[in-house]
């Protein structure tokens, strides 16, 4: 988590970001982090309808299909943004992917939001040696206060540290 805010924050991105793990809203959220520093929105019907950025879904899809769109160089922009969620090839059939990560185009960005990757796999391997593979787990109650407080200050206001416990606790 604090190495995708400090690469936003310093313009350091990586060119490749794994997202895994059972926190599945910090998924989600840093997700959206990523997108809107790579191309500056959120996915919505705006980024659906941009062509430098691409999105697969599902165990279905096709690697042949995300290299070939990868390869196409990027249209006004500095980068192609390919989003692949949920596709299983951090279990099985990612060994051409890893292979390739390391001879795509340097305008290419992909990033993978997964449940639960094999690390053991090829394609794992290869993201973390050349982007970053982030896995959020259940927050500690630590943190769990701390972010509440940061998102009720963030709207102006203050909150009882009972009244977070016992948000905690629900």
């Amino acid at each position: 988590m604090y190495a995708i805010n400090s690469d936003i924050k310093e313009n350091k991105l990586k060119s490749v970001y794994l997202l895994y793990g059972v926190e599945h809203y910090l998924v989600v959220n840093f997700r959206q982090k990523l997108l809107r520093a790579f191309c500056g929105t959120d996915v919505s019907s705006e980024l659906e309808e941009d062509m430098n950025f691409a999105s697969f879904k599902g165990k279905e899809i096709s690697v042949t299909e995300m290299i070939q769109m990868s390869e196409t160089l990027p249209f006004f922009a500095e980068r192609r943004v390919i989003l692949v969620e949920d596709s299983g090839l951090f279990s099985k059939d990612g060994d051409s992917l890893a292979e390739y990560l390391s001879e795509k185009p340097e305008s290419t960005v992909f990033i993978f939001a997964e449940d639960a990757p094999d690390k053991r796999s090829r394609l794992f391997k290869a993201v973390e040696k050349i982007g970053h593979a982030a896995e959020f787990k259940v927050q500690d109650e630590a943190t769990l206060k701390k972010w509440i407080g940061a998102e009720v200050a963030r709207e102006g206001k203050k909150i009882p540290i009972r009244a977070v416990e016992a948000l905690i606790e629900r």
